[in-house]
């Protein structure tokens, strides 16, 4: 038994007109569903991501309050996973010796002066 054609996949992606299944056929072998459901995957992202950001402010001054609080140590263990300090905190990185510092800064400005220019070229 042959199935007829079916709608063109991001429009029928767009106007829920397929099921679970066809979608799941569809998102492997048909790029254009799949430009179409990764441009929305990142629209969402960017869109919660935007949320998010919007949330820091108040984030940090429930961990403030929070810190001052009468059990300040459940936000002080958010604060150091935050910032990378819970558990082990990793040694200092970085060039020692002056010489070092100063090859390592020329060696990411020429990085990033060629980066600039093979985007402008691309």
């Amino acid at each position: 038994m042959t199935r007829p054609p079916a709608p063109p996949a991001p429009i029928a992606a767009t106007a829920g007109a397929v099921t679970r299944q066809t979608g799941r056929e569809w998102r492997t072998p048909h790029a254009g569903f799949q430009a179409a459901l990764h441009r929305r995957r990142q629209a969402l992202e960017h869109a919660m991501t935007k949320t998010l950001r919007g949330l820091r402010p108040k984030a940090l001054g429930a961990l403030t309050r929070a810190l001052d609080g009468e059990t300040p140590l459940p936000a002080a263990v958010h604060v150091l996973r935050a910032v990378g300090w819970y558990g082990a905190v990793p040694a200092p990185q970085g060039r020692i010796e002056r010489e070092d510092a100063v090859a390592a800064a020329r060696q990411r400005d020429s990085h990033r002066l060629l980066a600039s220019r093979q985007g402008l070229e691309g």
